[in-house]
C-alpha cells in the first residue's frame, strides 16, 4: 500500500472515525445524562406522589380514628338491647351521618362482636363466617384497631362486583378493656388521589400502585395495565425501589420507577420511551450537524494544505526507499517552497554523509571482530602451554625419558595447529589435536582417566573453528580430577540436518549453581570454573553467529557440554 493510500486511511482512522465517533460517545453521554435527569425527575415526582397519598391515607387513618373511638359508634357496639326501634335507628343515622362527612366515602360496613351488620347503601354479600375467614379480615382482626387498606379488585367480598374502590378495614376497641367489640370497613372513592393525578401529568407520567403480591390494584392510565410487574414488588427483605427499562409485549418501551409505599404496597411510575426520545432529538440532530460541518472543514483544509504535503511526502518516501535498497547515490529535487527545499537539501547531505559513515563503520567493524577473534584465539595457547611444560619438567627431574618424549611429541603437535595456519580445520584434524592434549594430560595425572572418541564418519572431514574441543576437555580433567568418581571423557559426534552436534561429557562433579548461572549471565567470576568455556561459547557466537555455542547440563554425577554450529564445508 503506498503513501497516499494509507495517508487517506489515516485520515479516516484518525480523523474522520474518531471524529464520528467522538460525535457519537457525544450523543451518548449527553442523552445518557438526559435520560438520568429524567429518571431523577421521576424519581422526584414519584416521591411526591408517594407523599401525597402517604399525606391522603394518613387524612384518613386520622378520621375513622376519631370514628371508631366516637361515643355514638362505640355506644352503639357495646348496646346489648334496645327500648325503642327509632332509638337504634337516630343512632345508626348518627353514624351514617359521622362517616359520610368524609367527603370521598362510598359506603360502610359496621360490624358488631356477633356479626351485625350497618351499611348504607349494599350490604355484604358474604355470610359474616366466611369473611371472618378471609385473609384480609385477619389482617384487620390482627392489627388490634391499627388501620389495614384493601386496595381495588382485592375487597370485592366487600364491596360486590364492578366497583374500584379502597376499604380501610379497623377493629374497635372497648377502650376500657379493649377488647374487640366491632369492626368497621370504609369504602373510599379513588377520586381522593385526584391530587396526585395532577402531579403525576405535570411531569407526562403514569402511575400505579401493586399489592404485596406484586398485582395492579390502582392504575393511572392503561399503559401496563395487562403486563406482570410482580417483579418490581417490594421483597421479603422491605428492599425495593430504583429504576429499570420495561419492554411491554408488543415491544414497546417504557422507563419504569418503583418504590414503597402505605401497607407493603409499591408505587410504580412509567413513562414511554418515546416521550423521553422526543426530548433528546434536539440533540441528536445537533451532534448530526456539528459533525458534518467538522468533516466540511477537515475536507476543506486537507485540499488546501495537505495535498502538498502529501506530494512532497510521497516523492521522499521514494527516495528512502531507494536508500534503504542500498542505492547511496539518490538525491531529491528541487521545490519552490523554502520548508519542502530545505529538507530535500538535508535529505541530499545525509544521503552523502550516511555512504561514507558507512564504509567507515563496516571497516572498523571487521577490524574490530577480527581483533577479538584473535585475542580469544590467543587466550588458549599460554594456558595450556604452562601446564604441559610444567608436566614435562616433573617427568624429566624423574628420568621418566620414554613419558617426556610423548609428551614433547604430542605438545609438537598442539603447537603446529595452535600457532600455525587458517581458522578452520577438519574435524579430523581438530579430533587428533585434542587426543594429543589428552595424552600430555593423562601422562601427567598418572593415567588416572581415560578417554573415548564415537565420531560418526560423515563428520571427520567437515570443517570447523580450530581450538574448541581442547579447552572442554581440559575444564574436565582441572575439576574433575581432584575426584574419586572421575575417570572418564566421552567425545560424540554426529550430523544433525545442515548442524554438527559435538558432546563432550564426563563423569565428574559438575558445575555448582552458582558457575552456570556466572555462564549463563556471560561473566568472568566464575572462581575460575569455567572461564575456558565460557571463552569457547564467545569465540563460536563471534565466528558462527547468534544461535551458535554451548549448552550446559550438569549434575552431580556428571557434565555433557553439547556444541551446536552449522556446517559450512567439507575438508
Amino acid at each position: 500500500m503506498n503513501f497516499k493510500k494509507r495517508f487517506y486511511l489515516a485520515f479516516v482512522g484518525f480523523i474522520l472515525l474518531p471524529l464520528i465517533g467522538l460525535g457519537w460517545m457525544s450523543y451518548e453521554v449527553s442523552s445518557r445524562i438526559l435520560k438520568d435527569q429524567i429518571g431523577q425527575h421521576m424519581l422526584d415526582t414519584q416521591d411526591a406522589i408517594n407523599l401525597n397519598i402517604s399525606s391522603i391515607i394518613g387524612e384518613v387513618n386520622l378520621f375513622t380514628d376519631y370514628v371508631i373511638t366516637s361515643e355514638t359508634v362505640q355506644n352503639y357496639l357495646m348496646r346489648q338491647e334496645w327500648r325503642f326501634t327509632s332509638e337504634k335507628v337516630m343512632m345508626e343515622n348518627s353514624i351514617t351521618r359521622l362517616l359520610f362527612s368524609y367527603p370521598f366515602t362510598y359506603d360502610f360496613l359496621l360490624f358488631n362482636s356477633d356479626g351485625d351488620q350497618l351499611y348504607f347503601i349494599k350490604p355484604m354479600n358474604v355470610p359474616f363466617h366466611i369473611l371472618e375467614a378471609e385473609k384480609s379480615f385477619q389482617e384487620v382482626k390482627g392489627r388490634k384497631g391499627a388501620p389495614y387498606w384493601i386496595g381495588p379488585m382485592k375487597n370485592q367480598e366487600l364491596v360486590g362486583e364492578g366497583h374500584s374502590l379502597f376499604t380501610i378495614g379497623r377493629s374497635i376497641l372497648n377502650p376500657n378493656t379493649l377488647e374487640t367489640i366491632g369492626y368497621l370497613f370504609l369504602h373510599v372513592k379513588p377520586e381522593m388521589l385526584n391530587k396526585t393525578n395532577r402531579i403525576a401529568q405535570n411531569s407526562e407520567s403514569e402511575w400505579l400502585i401493586l399489592d404485596e403480591q406484586g398485582s395492579i390494584i390502582y392504575s393511572v392510565g392503561n399503559e401496563l395495565t395487562s403486563e406482570d410487574l410482580s417483579m418490581y414488588k417490594k421483597g421479603d427483605d422491605g428492599e425495593v425501589g430504583g429504576s429499570t427499562m420495561h419492554q411491554r409485549a408488543d415491544g414497546k418501551e417504557f422507563l419504569l420507577t418503583y418504590s414503597p409505599t402505605i401497607n407493603d404496597w409499591t408505587l410504580v411510575s412509567i413513562k414511554s420511551w418515546e416521550s423521553v426520545n422526543a426530548q433528546i432529538e434536539p440533540i441528536r440532530k445537533f451532534t448530526f450537524i456539528l459533525v458534518l460541518v467538522l468533516l466540511l472543514l477537515f475536507t476543506i483544509f486537507h485540499r488546501t494544505f495537505s495535498q502538498k504535503l502529501l506530494n512532497f511526502v510521497t516523492i521522499l518516501k521514494g527516495k528512502m526507499d531507494q536508500t534503504t535498497e542500498e542505492n547511496l547515490k539518490v538525491q531529491m529535487p528541487d521545490f519552490k517552497e523554502p520548508e519542502f527545499q530545505t529538507l530535500s537539501k538535508g535529505f541530499n547531505d545525509m544521503v552523502k554523509k550516511l555512504k561514507v559513515m558507512i564504509e567507515l563503520v563496516e571497516e572498523k567493524q571487521k577490524q574490530k571482530q577480527q581483533a577479538e577473534f584473535k585475542v580469544l584465539q590467543h587466550q588458549i595457547n599460554p594456558h595450556f602451554l604452562y601446564n604441559t611444560l610444567e608436566s614435562v619438567n616433573a617427568l624429566a627431574s624423574l628420568n621418566k625419558t620414554d613419558e617426556v618424549q610423548r609428551m614433547v611429541t604430542n605438545l609438537g603437535k598442539l603447537l603446529r595447529i595452535s600457532l600455525k595456519g587458517p581458522y578452520e580445520i577438519t574435524f579430523n584434524e581438530e579430533l587428533r589435536h585434542v587426543t594429543s592434549y589428552l595424552e600430555i594430560q593423562k601422562i601427567r595425572h598418572s593415567h588416572r582417566f581415560t578417554y573415548e572418541n564415537r565420531i560418526d564418519e560423515d563428520v571427520k572431514k567437515l570443517r570447523i573453528l580450530k581450538l574448541i574441543l581442547q579447552p572442554l576437555v581440559e575444564n574436565c580433567i582441572e575439576h574433575g580430577i581432584n575426584h574419586e568418581a572421575f575417570n572418564l571423557i566421552s567425545i560424540r559426534a554426529h550430523r544433525q540436518k545442515d548442524r554438527l552436534i559435538v558432546d563432550v561429557e564426563d563423569n565428574g562433579p559438575g558445575f555448582s549453581n552458582e558457575s552456570l548461572m556466572n555462564l549463563r549471565n556471560k561473566t568472568a567470576s566464575t572462581n575460575n570454573h569455567g572461564h575456558g568455556v565460557l571463552n569457547v561459547h564467545e569465540r563460536l557466537n563471534l565466528y558462527y553467529g547468534i544461535g551458535s555455542g554451548l549448552m550446559i547440563c550438569s549434575s552431580e554425577s556428571g557434565t555433557i557440554i553439547r556444541i551446536n554450529i552449522p556446517i559450512r564445508s567439507e575438508g
